[in-house]
């Protein structure tokens, strides 16, 4: 009898945390009146931060726990290099499309005077919101996963430093077009004047039309909390570390990275 391969092993502390995350997520997206929400259910209005806006960074930290544990073994192995980065290009790309299907099949709806989806092709397709956050968890997920399999781990720590650091002086020390200070404002800061160079108006959120909270600048410092997740992920596949020492020492770096 030939051997039966053995079961993958899933990290079930990472399905916890996404199953909590995806009913955090059902509950801020649905909760019951948009007109007496929790301030807790709510985004924070521009500043600040409530647990509602914990949700999104919370996938993109578990994307980058999974890229370790998906990518791992194989990575070991240059001959698999290419076939895992074109692996990674397919999903970002369906992922994309799949985002811009719903927007325009479910969710967009043109001028009342115009009937049916294909008489409204033109309109809707002129006014489809192109980032979103489906595409950044698809743009973030290829480019950590191309650093991951092609870069050192030293590499990624200098990179994550980058992305947060160097976004914070992007954002606050360079000039913007035709404001022309650097600010943090909704509408007037480098990343929106930067949507709108490259979507236009007419492709960003539809409840603003100035800027998008998916915007470009902002992957920057989204592929940081990804690579967050590698880190964590590449400590918990570790095999010369008790379970106990792991969840010690996470506890200490989470506890000084929410101080910092």
């Amino acid at each position: 009898m030939s051997e039966s391969k053995p079961k993958k092993q899933r990290l079930v502390s990472l399905d916890v945390m996404r199953g909590v995350t995806i009913a955090a997520m059902i509950l801020v997206n649905n909760p019951g009146d948009w007109g007496h929400v929790y301030a807790p259910l709510d985004h924070s209005e521009w500043n600040g931060c409530t647990p509602t806006d914990l949700v999104f960074p919370f996938f993109l930290f578990m994307v980058g726990v999974s890229i370790v544990f998906a990518m791992e073994t194989k990575k070991a192995d240059p001959a698999n290099h290419s076939r895992m980065i074109w692996g990674a290009l397919r999903r970002m790309v369906s992922l994309i499309l799949i985002s811009w299907a719903i927007s325009l099949f479910f969710r967009h709806s043109g001028p009342a005077d115009v009937k049916g989806f294909w008489n409204n092709a033109a309109y809707v397709v002129g006014h489809i919101r192109i980032p979103g956050v489906l595409q950044r968890i698809a743009v973030v997920f290829f480019i950590s996963s191309v650093l991951y399999i092609k870069g050192s781990q030293k590499f990624r720590d200098w990179f994550f430093a980058f992305a947060l650091i160097g976004y914070f002086i992007i954002m606050c020390c360079i000039p913007v077009p035709g404001v022309g200070y650097a600010n943090l404002q909704p509408e007037t800061n480098l990343g929106a004047s930067l949507d709108r160079l490259v979507f236009g108006t007419n492709h960003l959120w539809r409840e603003s039309k100035t800027w998008d909270p998916e915007g470009l600048l902002g992957t920057l410092p989204a592929i940081g909390t990804c690579f967050f997740g590698i880190r964590v992920g590449s400590w918990l596949k570790r095999g010369d570390v008790e379970g106990g020492t792991k969840v010690s020492w996470m506890f200490i770096y989470g506890t000084a990275a929410i101080v910092l």
